[in-house]
């Protein structure tokens, strides 16, 4: 049982719940939650079997289901979008797919990452399969306030994962993602970028779904670089955060992790116009660290 919760803090001492809303269903994950100005909540997730949002009841099509849902300011639920098997999946592989985070724009439009594998079904019409269905490939949906799914893209490699973390989304509508991959040559639309094994990838798509730009990292360890958090300002700056083991290599930059066998964070700014990278930095001890999430002020502090 999954439940979304939204209190008030009317002081140290005691809260005040305002509604709570529960997903249920024996197979249920809720991975990401965003809200808008006018305090509806959409969520995305997974989910397996039989699931239940409100009055709304899906059945998973593949082994597992991603779903995107709205709720209102009262927490009832609105609606619930569901991606998963295709009529023509091969039969031989599982069909999973499962949002991970959700971000929203300006103009109400919801935005998920997350992963797939085999082949999904979106929209009226639409089939996407992942680069080997075998494998997981990276997904990016954009899904209007009505929950109509507008478009939904992949990014991965022939063999291997391809794996979305984290998603953040501008006025304007562009999106941007991030996460890791097990190989570089990774394929976003007609631009292919990264070398190296485990990669981080940042890219950002246009409201249309066209890719604007990737920029990658890497480092010569299997355990690699990866992207866990995203952030975009008002002033023309993107911010990913993150995790590497043993070195990380950004455009000309190159970090060294403090300890051999431990992972160091970074955090990083691009240009949220070209991908360009602006600064890079780390942050190391003698333990694990990693940036689990980020975010930014209107001033531009992050």
């Amino acid at each position: 049982l999954v439940l979304l919760l939204v209190g008030s803090s009317l002081s140290a001492a005691g809260q005040t719940w305002l509604w709570a809303a529960a997903q249920s269903g024996p197979g249920v994950r809720t991975a990401a939650v965003a809200t808008d100005a006018l305090g509806f909540s959409y969520i995305t997730g997974s989910f397996s079997g039989t699931a239940r949002f409100g009055s709304f009841t899906l059945t998973s099509q593949g082994s597992q289901d991603l779903f995107i849902a709205r709720y209102s300011p009262g927490g009832t639920a609105l609606w619930v979008t569901q991606l998963g098997q295709a009529p023509g999946a091969s039969p031989f592989y599982q069909t999973t797919a499962a949002g991970a985070a959700i971000a929203l724009d300006g103009a109400g439009n919801c935005f998920v990452t997350g992963t797939f594998s085999n082949a999904i079904a979106y929209g009226a019409a639409g089939v996407l399969e992942s680069f080997n269905p075998a494998f997981a490939s990276m997904l990016v949906v954009k899904c209007t306030a009505a929950g109509q799914v507008v478009w939904a893209q992949r990014a991965g490699i022939p063999q291997f994962s391809c794996l979305g973390y984290a998603i953040a989304a501008d006025a304007a509508g562009n999106c941007y993602v991030t996460g890791a991959s097990d190989y570089g040559n990774i394929q976003f639309g007609d631009v292919v970028a990264g070398q190296g094994r485990r990669v981080m990838y940042v890219a950002s798509y246009n409201p249309q779904g066209a890719v604007r730009w990737v920029n990658t990292a890497f480092n010569e360890r299997s355990t690699g670089v990866r992207g866990t958090a995203i952030a975009v300002d008002n002033r023309g700056a993107c911010y990913v955060g993150g995790a590497f083991n043993s070195a990380m290599n950004l455009e000309d930059q190159r970090l060294v992790a403090t300890t051999i066998n431990d992972s160091d964070a970074y955090l990083a700014r691009f240009s949220s116009h070209t991908g360009a990278v602006q600064w890079l930095r780390q942050i190391g001890g003698n333990e694990e660290e990693t940036v689990t999430d980020v975010d930014v002020d209107q001033l531009g502090n992050v």
